[in-house]
This record gives structure tokens, sequence and C-alpha cells, in this order.
């Protein structure tokens, strides 16, 4: 009977998630980067999701109102999982309620991903501490949550070791491991596109140098993972045209712009945060490199230091020329993200070296591998320990007039959503709000739904009405079966119908663009193919009817968008 066994080690990495996070949860809503956003989008996505629009797009409240169309564009996985704490608290309480329960699952769900995958190249108790160290190393959990509050990378880290779990069962031929893999990368491609950039590299490439015949079972497994989130990539790529996205291409934003130890700080830049992230950095590959010294020898430890150095020099300036020629790259945009991967590569070198540090027994007390040993265990403790400054720098009220101005009045503030037909001047707090209290003298508003609204008009002559909404491709508008003409207003980008003169009901609706039916068709039929794949595996023909079938209704109404 192991010592630690698998029940012990799932109580104890949900007690210290919990314990890691609980300065956030007790302290409520902080001053973190990212926070003001998801607070927001959290609110309005499980709202509409509870009133039945299973995938909300269009966010009809944010911008006091005249609507947003941020989740044509930001991957949906998280909020899903938040939405499911939404009933869970009261009016009052669920804004900060659901989000906080969501991070908590967020970290629990990762360290029980690290420790699936970490068993599989170390030991039981090994993968346990690892996976420990995992969940509190800095970079997830100082950068990542307690500073940034960046939500959606916060997310992807719990699938990163899911993919390295499924990839090493690939590679020692497991029946399951291509349907496990392949919904990995979709939850991984529905969460955060710029993490799948920084990270499918390195899976493939730890497919060809330990199995190069499994590679064609890694293509299938992307491919089908791509199908499967086709429903939001496909319109995700496809619409950017109808928004503001050069606001992420630029300043602040711009990839050339945020490498580490250029010592290039910029007004957009914190110096603090700037330099937390090169500490981390620097810190991380002196843990791999103690780390390496100790298990040199291992092909795993191998691969995972040269990832370590990879990783490392992609966030510096050395790495420029292969930035400048890759503009899938570019659209990471802050180069310190590969800190993700470095932290992931980091984790599994600490295991390995911990797996073998019965070694150190029988040597000598100032043995290289030791005092790397000893050397790495420091380190790693002062990493842990900067946790503790920035929960002392960001766990703090919003101060800002602006930013508690924007959350009132549900202000979408990341500017690249921004619809292109919307002067950046009406795109301001003070705007917004004047906007949303203009009168519709001709017009009584009779329902009012995401992507669906109905007015009755009353006119003299034939007219343009303007609706408190904003424009964006795919509103049309009829009445009586006749189509009207809609279009958006000079410069402040509200949506105007033009009706015809006399008393008419009009019903306004924001239909479906091609890339969305298209996605949703490839979805299902994904959804179909990966379930006809689960069949394969099932153990009896009842079950693999049964499980086909109910998956052959999600398919449907996946596309009628009945479900």
């Amino acid at each position: 009977m192991p010592r630690f066994t698998h029940l012990s080690n799932s109580v104890i990495l949900s007690a210290i998630a919990v314990l890691i996070l609980l300065p956030a949860i007790w302290h409520g809503v902080f001053d973190a980067m990212d926070l003001q956003f998801h607070l927001r989008w959290t609110e309005q996505f499980s709202e509409q999701f509870w009133n039945g629009d299973r995938y909300p797009r269009w966010l009809q409240n944010m911008n006091a109102g005249l609507g947003s169309p941020a989740f044509f564009f930001y991957a949906p996985a998280p909020f899903y999982f938040t939405s499911l704490f939404s009933n869970f608290f009261s009016a009052e309480a669920r804004q900060w309620g659901q989000l906080s329960s969501s991070i908590v699952l967020a970290m629990i769900a990762s360290g029980f991903t690290v420790y699936l995958w970490l068993q599989q190249i170390t030991n039981r108790r090994t993968a346990l501490i690892g996976s420990l160290l995992y969940m509190a190393l800095p970079y997830h959990l100082g950068v990542n949550l307690y500073w940034r509050f960046a939500f959606a990378e916060y997310w992807a880290l719990v699938w990163l070791p899911l993919i390295l779990y499924f990839t090493h069962k690939l590679i020692h031929q497991s029946k399951s491991a291509i349907a496990g893999l392949s919904v990995s990368y979709a939850l991984l491609i529905m969460t955060h596109l710029p993490t799948l950039v920084m990270f499918a590299p390195v899976s493939i490439a730890y497919v060809l140098i330990n199995q190069v015949k499994a590679f064609w079972k890694v293509a299938i497994s992307l491919t089908l993972a791509i199908a499967l989130s086709a429903i939001y990539l496909l319109p995700a790529l496809m619409t950017q045209d109808a928004i503001s996205m050069n606001a992420i291409r630029e300043g602040g934003y711009l990839y050339s712009n945020n490498f580490l130890f250029s010592r290039k700080f910029l007004p957009y830049h914190n110096p603090y945060f700037w330099m937390y992230l090169e500490g981390i950095a620097v810190g991380m590959i002196a843990i791999a490199t103690c780390a390496f010294t100790v298990t040199a020898k291992q092909r795993e430890s191998r691969f995972w230091f040269g990832v370590s150095i990879v990783s490392f020099l992609m966030t510096t300036p050395i790495s420029k020329p292969i930035w400048a020629i890759l503009p899938a790259l570019q659209r990471i945009q802050f180069p310190w993200r590969f800190n993700a991967v470095l932290l992931v590569s980091v984790t599994a070198l600490i295991a390995i070296a911990l797996a073998k540090a019965k070694i150190f027994q029988s040597l000598r007390p100032l043995h290289l591998r030791k005092v790397s040993m000893t050397i790495g265990v420091l380190l790693t403790t002062g990493l842990l320990l900067t946790n503790i400054g920035a929960m002392k720098l960001r766990l703090k009220p919003i101060d800002d007039p602006q930013v508690i101005r924007a959350i009132q009045i549900h202000k979408e503030t990341a500017l690249e959503y921004r619809p292109k037909w919307v002067a950046p001047e009406f795109f301001t707090n003070e705007a917004i709000a004047n906007l949303a209290k203009l009168p519709q003298n001709e017009s009584t508003i009779r329902q009012w739904k995401p992507r669906e609204l109905v007015f009755q008009s009353k006119t003299q002559t034939e007219s343009w009405i303007t609706l408190r909404q904003f424009y964006y491709p795919g509103w049309f508008a009829y009445t009586d079966s006749k189509k009207l003409d809609v279009q958006p207003a000079e410069r402040t980008g509200l949506l105007q119908v033009k009706v015809p003169a006399g008393l008419h009901q009009v019903q306004v609706k924001l239909g479906q663009s091609s890339s969305e039916l298209a996605g949703r068709l490839i979805s299902a039929i994904a959804l179909l193919i990966w379930g006809a794949l689960i069949c394969t595996l099932a153990k009896s023909r009842a079950i693999a009817f049964s499980l086909l079938g109910m998956l052959g209704l999600c398919a449907v109404f996946l596309y009628f968008s009945i479900w």
C-alpha cells in the first residue's frame, strides 16, 4: 500500500490550491491588470448563457447596453466553466463569486493534470511535489493571477500538462490517446490561441524525438482539434476586419517592444512588473540548469532542458530574427509569454531530478550534483517567496476613477473590440454613457434580447431610426415580411434602421455569418467523428451505440443552435 495514495494526493493538491488562492478570495476584487475585463465579461457571458444564449458572442449589455462583439473573438472555454458557478451566488455576490470559484477550479485542475502527466515520467511522490510547484511557481501564481489576472492564460495552464499526458500515451500506443489529445488541444484552442502557438511545437517535437512513427497520430489529433473548435475559430479568424485589431498591434502590444532584458522601458511598461518577469525568467532557467546537472544522462531531461533554453531565449532580443519572419508568432504580442512553456519544462526537470534524489545518499557533500540540487532548492524557494511581493503590490482595491466608472457601465476597455464604425472619441466612458441615454422618440421597444430586437415605429415619412445598439455586420431588419435597410450611424456607429411611414412593428436580428454557420457545421461533424472514435473503445455495442446516439443529438443541436 503506497504511502501517498491517489485520494490523499488529490486532497493535498486541492487543499494547497485553495490555500495559495485564499488571499485573493478573501480580499475580493483587487487591482490586477486585467481583472476589470473579466469581471464584466463573466457577468455578461453567464447571464446570457443561463437566459438561453448558448454561445454568447454578442454581449448585449456591455458598453452601457450598446453591445460588444468581444466573444466573436475571445476564446469562450474559461467562461463556460465560470458560468457553472453563477447560480450559487446572490446577484450582489455573483460577479466576484463565480470568477473566484473559477480560478480555484482552474488551479486545482492544473494540479491534477500535472500530476497525471508527471506520473508517466517519474513516480507518484515526485509527481505530487511537481504538481504543487507547478501551481505555486510565480509565473503561474504571481504573474498570471495576482499581478495580471490573465484569466485565459491562467486557464490555458490546465491543458498543457493534459496535452503532454496524452502525447506520452500516444507514444506508448494507448488506444485512447488520439481522442484524448484532440480534445485537449481543442480545449487549449478555445482557451488561449497564443499559448497554442507557443506550445504545439513542443508536443510535436516530443513525439518526433521519442517515436517519429507516431507523428501521423499527432497530425490527426491536431486536425480533429481544429475541427472541434471551428465553432469558435472560424469567426474569430475571419471577421477581424469588423473591429479595431490594430489597437493590439502597436505601442505596448507590439512584440518588438516587449522583449525581456532589452532595457526598453517605455511609458506603458511598469518597471517593477518588468523586473519581476526578468527575475522569474532568470530564476527558472537557473533552476532548470541545476536540475539538468543532476539528470543530464536522461533523455527526458535533455529534451526538457532544451525546451527550457529555447523558451528562455524566445523571451529575449536574441530571438528577434525568428519573431520577424513568423507573423503567427508576432500575434503572441508579448515574448515573455514563453515563460508559460518554461514553467512546464522546469516543472518536468524538477520532478525528474527529485525522482533521482536517492543517488545523493552515497555522494560526498561537495559533489557537483549535490551542490546543484541544493542551489536549485534555494532558487525554487526564493521564486516561491516572490509571490508574496506580487500579492502585496496588487491585493488592494481598484482606485482609478476611470476604471471604476468603466466597471459600473460595463464599458469595453479592451480597445480592439471597438467596432470599427465607432469613432475613438465616442468610445470613452463619458461618450458611451451619453449614447446610451439617447432618446428614441419615434420608436417603442417591444423586445430587447441579445441579437434580437423588436420595436414599434411611428413616423410621418420614411425615416432612419437610431437604436441604442452598436452596428455590426449581420444586423438585418424587416417588417411585414419586407426587408429594411440598416446602416451604422456616422461617427457614433449606432445601428440605424430605415422604416417606412406609418405604424409598424420592426424586427431586428444579428444573423449568423457564413463563418459562424461553417464553424458550427465543421464542429458538429468533428464531434460525430470524435464520438465514433470513442465508440471504437467502448466494451460493448450497446454502450457504443448509446454514446454515438447522444453525440449525434449534440451535433444536431450544435449546428441548429437548439441546445
